[in-house]
This record gives C-alpha cells, structure tokens and sequence, in this order.
C-alpha cells in the first residue's frame, strides 16, 4: 500500500480532505464521499457518480469498497456525526 499523506489527498480541484477537530471528512467535488470518528474506521458510501469519484474513493485509507453503504444510510449517518459536532 502506498504511503498516504492526507493533507495532499486532491485529484486536481476536485478531491478534498478536511478535518475538524478529529473528524475527518473526505470530499469529491463538493458531495462528501466519507468521514472518519476517533478510533473509528473510515465510512463510505458507495459510487453513485463515475469514475473520477470512484478514483477519489479508492484513495481514502482503510475505505473498503465491501463496507460502503448505500447513499441514504451515509447521508442519514453523517448528518447525525455532523449534528453531534455542532456543523
């Protein structure tokens, strides 16, 4: 596995990573693709888009293609960690 240095995940403009606090989020475009808790592993959902998104996904740490969840579950599940951390 190659080494990954998170503050330099970007696939041109459209791949970011932001991290507040100790929650880590992982965007493609402007839709976040998965986030990471402390002592969590990384949650991701499934590609709904292309490849380009499918690329930004396969270079998350630990973001296992057979552990993404559908759109809905990711979307109900982050609004909760977002909500929990006051964004």
């Amino acid at each position: 596995m190659k080494e990954f240095d998170l503050m330099n995940y970007s696939r041109g403009n459209n791949a970011r990573y932001v991290q507040i606090g100790k929650l880590e989020l992982w965007f493609s475009y402007k839709t976040v693709i998965a986030y990471r808790l402390p002592g969590q592993n990384v949650r991701g959902r499934v590609n709904e888009w292309g490849t380009t998104t499918g690329r930004h996904m396969n270079d998350i740490p630990g973001n296992f293609k057979q552990d993404r969840v559908t759109g809905a579950v990711f979307e109900a599940e982050l609004k909760k960690v977002l909500e929990d951390h006051g964004l």
